[in-house]
């Protein structure tokens, strides 16, 4: 089998399994608190590594990675913001939120929101939690397929908006199986699967390059077409001065910017003085 047969079979038994976690988890949803938030026993590594993998998924292994390849190590900032994050959503509000939604039996954010509301009020408030939660969530939801689709479409040739329909029909059916334990589960699975791919990934690339000393000094050399991006940046900042120079010493020489070529600079005229 070549290498995309290979893949294809992989994922082909990766879906699968998830399915089989959606008939699993469905055994053990008997209740709307089951279905909702997996009858409150999530264990702390099953919550964590879900958590993980949801709030840093598809942005975390395309966008970010785009992101530190353009901009370089300035995109840590990012980082940073969101490990900070975390911590608060984790030692802060987690804490508080559980114990408080236990006590009056709350299943969802919006129950929290509205608790002590009644009337016209709470519909109102009612609608409007519903119209932010759906329309985040659709964008959000709408980009994780878009990264699905992407790696779909990349590795089997196939078109966008199948790539996107197959990856939604496998989630709709594992969830609507087993609600909040199918997806907490499988979200378990695709983080330890993330986890080991973003540390086999710099390890396979450094090896594909020659090493750690070929990548850190004897790029160039052994690459012919290997350019320093922080060295194609400098030029390019240089370069407006470098024309500018240029045309001050020959105007026909210069190069040509957006179509036109730059203006001459004429010495100013020097006037007597009174």
């Amino acid at each position: 089998m070549d290498t995309t047969q290979i893949v294809l079979f992989t994922l082909l038994v990766y879906k699968l399994l998830l399915i089989g976690v959606g008939f699993w988890a469905s055994r053990r949803t008997r209740d709307q608190g089951d279905f909702f938030i997996g009858g409150r026993g999530l264990g702390p590594v099953v919550a964590a590594i879900s958590y993980s993998s949801s709030a840093s998924s598809a942005w975390t292994l395309l966008g970010m990675s785009g992101l530190a390849y353009v901009v370089g190590v300035s995109a840590l900032w990012l980082v940073v913001g969101s490990v900070l994050g975390m911590f608060v959503a984790w030692w802060w509000i987690a804490p508080r939120l559980m114990e408080h939604s236990r006590q009056h039996g709350q299943i969802t954010l919006t129950d929290f929101i509205l608790q002590g509301c009644e009337g016209g009020v709470r519909r109102a408030l009612l609608w409007l939690c519903s119209l932010i939660i759906v329309t985040s969530f659709t964008l959000y939801v709408a980009a994780q397929f878009q990264g699905a689709g992407n790696t779909f479409a990349s590795t089997f040739g196939l078109s966008m908006s199948s790539s996107i329909v197959t990856g939604a029909l496998i989630i709709m059916v594992y969830t609507l199986l087993g609600g909040f334990w199918a997806v907490s589960v499988t979200d378990t699975i695709q983080g330890l699967l993330m986890a080991a791919a973003v540390l086999a990934l710099p390890i396979t690339a450094l090896a594909a390059v020659g090493g750690a000393a070929v990548h850190r000094g004897g790029g160039a050399a052994a690459d012919p077409q290997y350019r320093d991006r922080s060295a194609r940046r400098r030029d390019l900042r240089r370069r407006p001065q470098r024309d500018r120079r240029q045309a001050d010493r020959d105007p026909a020489a210069a190069p040509p910017l957006d179509g036109h070529r730059l203006p001459r600079r004429h010495p100013r005229s020097r006037r007597p003085h009174p």
